[in-house]
């Protein structure tokens, strides 16, 4: 969370869930050099007062990688993605907590270091899918100086790569639920805050009581290197699909990936069925971002009636189309491998180039 925040913010949504024996926060922090040390402490002594349970740890690692989607870089952040969810992950009894078990059938809460309202969290735990179901994961939608930021991690349902200006997809069916402010179905997202079903990250205290999950495959329009596809012989395959999920990274150099994204990836493997298939969205209501200009602009500007006329205007006539045939000739939907394991809607098929 940005600093600014830390303590407001987040003291709002505990007032609101009102129940402090409800809450557990856990902070990890990876050796910031700005202060936030202090300030999570002074927040460690608001939580105490509150009587809100809480593990905030400050580690001292040093964070060196080269490019910013390098394979260091992500294997430092599974690990501290996973230091974050150990009280619920965790089978040593110093870090795991002693009622972890009646925490599996609630939510949890995910944020980066962003900028975000309260309600905005409040109403991604309550989100809810068209037929009442609690979403396996719902994501808001992270904002940058072009729209929206995180496109390496997002896919829409049909396994494609959205693109940063709105409506963002290519999907007629997700470009109908941005426009009418409902969650929109994806395949993958993160996005800087998340809700997940808590009984994705939680392990049993018997290592033995983990579920491991038959994998089922569906088609995808094959592109670069195919990633669990057991019918073909020169497939990459990642490890067994199975619950608790955990921050991973990519086991094939060729497909190299963000630790969220496979997290996502993992969900379809672990619901693989059409009867029962991965309950993963975005609500375009709830915006966050990593800079406060970027906040601005998407919570005071952009929701200008004249703003989301323009926008509307920019993406229904020629203009549209046009950069719409662009945008396939340039191929930005198209991921770098074809992820087998994604569970695809069949009116997919036919928009799947």
């Amino acid at each position: 969370m940005v600093l600014s925040q830390v303590s407001s913010t987040n003291s709002n949504l505990f007032c609101f869930l009102v129940k402090p024996d409800n809450i557990y926060i856990s902070i990890y922090e990876s050796n910031s050099s700005d202060g936030t040390q202090e300030l999570l402490k002074a927040f460690a002594l608001v939580l105490a007062a509150r009587g809100v349970r809480h593990r905030i740890i400050c580690g001292s690692e040093k964070r060196q990688w080269g490019e910013l989607n390098s394979v260091e870089r992500i294997q430092f952040l599974k690990g501290v993605r996973n230091k974050a969810l150990e009280p619920l992950a965790s089978l040593d009894p110093l870090v795991r907590l002693d009622d972890a078990q009646r925490w599996q059938s609630g939510r949890t809460l995910f944020l980066n270091d962003i900028l975000f309202d309260w309600k905005d969290a409040v109403k991604l735990l309550n989100d809810r899918t068209d037929d009442g179901h609690e979403f396996d994961m719902i994501c808001g939608i992270d904002y940058g100086p072009v729209g929206l930021y995180d496109t390496w991690v997002i896919r829409d349902q049909c396994g494609r790569w959205v693109r940063n200006e709105w409506p963002y997809f290519r999907d007629p069916v997700a470009i109908e639920r941005m426009r009418e402010n409902r969650p929109v179905n994806v395949a993958t997202c993160w996005n800087g805050i998340v809700v997940l079903a808590t009984k994705l990250i939680y392990r049993p205290e018997l290592e033995e009581a983990s579920i491991t999950l038959d994998e089922h495959v569906h088609p995808l329009f094959k592109r670069g290197a195919m990633v669990d596809n057991p019918t073909d012989p020169s497939s990459l395959h990642s490890p067994p699909a199975s619950l608790p999920i955990s921050f991973r990274v990519a086991l094939n150099p060729e497909c190299n990936h963000s630790e969220c994204f496979l997290f996502s990836y993992d969900i379809h493997r672990v619901y693989p069925s059409k009867e029962r298939p991965p309950r993963v969205a975005v609500d375009p209501l709830v915006k966050v971002a990593y800079e406060e200009r970027w906040y601005a602009l998407e919570k005071e500007i952009m929701d200008m009636p004249r703003v989301k006329w323009w926008l509307e205007l920019m993406h229904t006539g020629p203009l549209w189309r046009i950069q719409l045939d662009a945008w396939r000739k340039k191929e930005f939907w198209k991921d770098g491998c074809t992820w087998f394991g994604l569970n695809i809607p069949e009116h997919c098929s036919a928009q799947i180039e």
